[in-house]
């Protein structure tokens, strides 16, 4: 079953990629936040992640099975080639695609599906905010970055082998550095490619006085804290300088005041 990469750019195409994230993680669940995004079915959350908005530049490859012309993978890397302010990234995201953050704007289409003050609501906009407090301290300046990344378990290792081949010589040419927030599944491959951890966190969403309802998602969903390596491979040339050491953004802001501050909320 030889194996090839290419990009791809159209919503035929993405929903294709899109159908085999769905049909994996549904398969496989091995990330905590899956269960608060699928959607009700494959249909819906298909069509819900092609109006994902982003202010950065981005590659999508997609993963073929040459024998078949199946469509077995596919990886989404965003560039940003230059210092970026993420909050006015993530405003943006939330003011242009709603539906796509609920957890992030509380009168939304969404949000009234979820149920206005819903615990599986609050448990999202907890998860979202702990993530975005993780990525202010880090990913501010240019780099490329991991976004999605899924492939059939029959051609797993190999896929995700080519995926990040290819991506990281896209880094090197570019001469960017990479960030890979990830579960503790994916730190070997991304070891094997140069990548390192610099941080890491715990996401545990807590409430007071949980309801019925609060504690049975939280079994569900997180019936353990869920423990999240923020990785980072430096970029070329400052590999060849031996300049290699990690440096931290300055991450003291208050994410949730920001982002009231700035009337997304």
């Amino acid at each position: 079953m030889p194996l090839e990469i290419s990009q791809y750019s159209t919503n035929e195409e993405s929903y294709q990629v899109l159908e085999v994230q769905w049909e994996v993680y549904n398969d496989e669940p091995s990330d905590n936040f899956w269960e608060l995004y699928k959607r009700v079915s494959k249909e819906e959350f298909c069509l819900r992640s092609l109006e994902k908005y982003t202010e950065a530049d981005s590659i999508s490859l997609k993963l073929v099975d040459t024998d078949t012309s199946e469509v077995v993978g596919g990886t989404s890397w965003a560039i940003y080639t230059e210092p970026h302010d993420i909050f006015t990234e993530m405003i943006s995201m939330i003011r242009t695609r709603p539906k796509m953050w609920p957890a992030m704007k509380k009168k939304t289409e969404v949000s009234t599906q979820w149920g206005e003050g819903s615990d599986i609501q609050s448990m999202a906009h907890q998860l979202t905010l702990q993530d975005l407090s993780a990525r202010l301290k880090h990913s501010n300046g240019p780099h490329l970055s991991v976004t999605v990344a899924v492939v059939r378990l029959a051609y797993r290792e190999e896929g995700e082998a080519m995926f990040m081949k290819w991506a990281v010589d896209l880094a090197d040419e570019k001469d960017l550095e990479c960030f890979r927030f990830s579960g503790d599944i994916d730190l070997p491959l991304f070891e094997s490619f140069g990548f390192r951890v610099v941080d890491e966190f715990v996401t545990d969403p807590q409430t007071k006085n949980p309801s019925e309802e609060w504690i049975k998602l939280k079994e569900k969903i997180f019936p353990k804290p869920w423990h999240t390596s923020v990785m980072w491979r430096p970029k070329k040339s400052a590999v060849e300088k031996g300049q290699t050491e990690y440096k931290l953004a300055d991450g003291s802001l208050d994410v949730e005041a920001e982002i009231e501050g700035r009337g997304a909320a």
